[in-house]
């Protein structure tokens, strides 16, 4: 760990862009969450079913199945219209009720399991005068029905709605609800709050991951990225903590966690120093030092920013990565 002084710049390294996300076709939008591709489409005086059909299909999609309240909140995202409205007709998706059918019998276009819902109340569906056979999603503000926001109401299927939304399931999701997926690094990424190394360690354990190891000035910078606060900080334990652990008390003496090869290397200049004996653990540099007495770099240290640094286990961190293979 290098000792804080004043001087009069500092420089930074460049941060390499994050890897692109998996490609869906023209026009359409991805969602790591859910791994599929979604569309909107509409039509000038609204889209019925048939149309919105026709037209997901000539697109290479199929009107959305939703299996999860995040992927329903994809779908909000990407229908809301910003603005309130006065129609009670909003985003048809592919729920629909066959002939023969319960009153509770929804089934989706696309064939999949339907095995979530989220009707506006516990009398929906309720398929009124008989005709209401399709599923929209209350997308927009509808002063009439506030409390309907995001939820589902069965409706005509030749009714005019706002829009429609196409899905093109990419299969399984490659990570779990709540982490962030990296094509490039196959790996899926979750970070957590206030720990020490042990608890750290712990906690992604449990998620079925281990603390992240890096691999790449492209991984590092991704990392970088993902769990930086954007602002000077003051004291060591804002800087995020990885899955870097000491094994000897030479320089080249470390591991990942997750037992990964060692293969890559960022310490800043004259790091690792085990300072005082106690500096078994790894961070990464994400923000500049510049609050309190903590202003900028020793000369023999001013690239610091982005590069990793030894410190002490035993403090709480802002900030730790966890991280597991992607599906």
């Amino acid at each position: 760990m290098f000792r804080l002084l004043l001087v009069s710049q500092l420089v930074a390294i460049s941060v390499t862009k994050c890897p692109p996300r998996p490609l869906c076709p023209s026009g359409w939008s991805y969602s790591a969450e859910v791994n599929s591709c979604f569309k909107i489409v509409s039509k000038d005086g609204g889209i019925d079913s048939d149309s919105a059909t026709a037209l997901c299909k000539e697109a290479g999609g199929q009107l959305a199945s939703i299996h999860s309240a995040e992927e329903n909140n994809v779908i909000i995202d990407l229908a809301n219209t910003g603005r309130n409205v006065t129609t009670g007709y909003h985003t048809l998706v592919g729920g629909v009720r066959k002939a023969g059918a319960s009153l509770k019998e929804f089934t989706w276009t696309d064939g999949s399991p339907y095995d979530f819902q989220f009707w506006h109340s516990p009398q929906q569906p309720d398929n009124r005068a008989g005709i209401q056979n399709c599923l929209q999603i209350y997308t927009s503000n509808q002063a009439a029905y506030p409390s309907a926001f995001t939820r589902w109401d069965d409706a005509e299927c030749n009714a005019k709605f706002i829009n429609a939304v196409c899905k093109i399931s990419l299969g399984q999701a490659p990570c779990p609800v709540g982490w962030t997926y990296q094509q490039a690094f196959k790996s899926c990424y979750k970070s957590i709050d206030s720990v020490t190394f042990v608890e750290a360690n712990a906690q992604c354990k449990g998620m079925g991951s281990q603390l992240a190891s890096v691999h790449s000035n492209e991984e590092n910078a991704f990392i970088i990225e993902f769990t930086k606060l954007g602002r000077n900080i003051s004291d060591y334990e804002a800087q995020p903590l990885l899955g870097g652990m000491r094994t000897g008390t030479g320089a080249k003496d470390w591991t990942w966690t997750d037992g990964t090869p060692f293969d890559y290397l960022n310490w800043v200049d004259g790091e690792p120093n085990n300072a005082g004996g106690k500096e078994s653990c790894l961070q990464v540099y994400t923000d500049r030092w510049g609050l309190g007495p903590f202003r900028a770099a020793p000369p023999g240290a001013l690239n610091y920013l982005n590069r990793w640094n030894d410190y002490p286990c035993d403090v709480k961190y802002r900030i730790a990565l966890c991280k597991q293979p992607a599906k």
